[in-house]
């Protein structure tokens, strides 16, 4: 059964579910000239926007929105924090999954080794790198080009726009290691 709380900072204006999912509560907005407009806000389930995979809500208080983190306001809401851990962990690595169930307060230590022993995190390397400058076919011609005695590291380095450290490193399988 699905359990709603306020969420904490917007004097009940939000709330949030043991779901995962984020409502704005029915309320009456006063405005104009001495306060002399009133108009019922009916209650409505917020669209959640993704980023990186994780849901997020735009929050508002006195005009100015606060984006948040869907699992952490359901683990702020549901989820006892007695070792005052930082972080929040989803158990089964899918970050849309924002159950209570699925949630748990870890340290980044803890989230890290999780991601890792259940294959989310996989080292990136070669051209997957995020600062990668070659590919895996640039590599191999590099090496083969080097091999034939025709070009020095230097030239070779000029040739691909590098300096001449990672060339020589590719050469001596000191990087790119994976690449036969």
């Amino acid at each position: 059964m699905e359990e709603w709380k306020d969420i904490n900072g917007y004097n009940g204006r939000y709330q949030i579910s043991t779901m995962g999912r984020v409502k704005s509560t029915e309320r009456i907005r006063i405005s104009g000239a001495n306060d002399s407009c009133k108009m019922l806000i009916p209650e409505m389930v917020l669209k959640e926007k993704i980023n990186h995979g994780y849901s997020h809500v735009n929050l508002y208080d006195n005009g100015k929105c606060i984006t948040h983190k869907v699992h952490r306001l359901v683990a702020l809401a549901f989820i006892p924090n007695p070792d005052d851990k930082p972080e929040v962990n989803h158990k089964d690595g899918d970050k849309s999954n924002n159950n209570d169930w699925n949630l748990e307060w870890s340290t980044s230590l803890e989230n890290k080794f999780h991601a890792k022993s259940t294959g989310l995190l996989l080292p990136m390397s070669g051209e997957k790198h995020y600062l990668s400058k070659l590919t895996e076919v640039q590599v191999r011609e590099i090496r083969d080009k080097y091999a034939t005695k025709n070009y020095s590291i230097l030239q070779l380095a000029k040739e691909y726009n590098m300096s001449h450290q990672p060339i020589h490193n590719i050469i001596k399988r000191v990087s790119w290691k994976h690449v036969i």
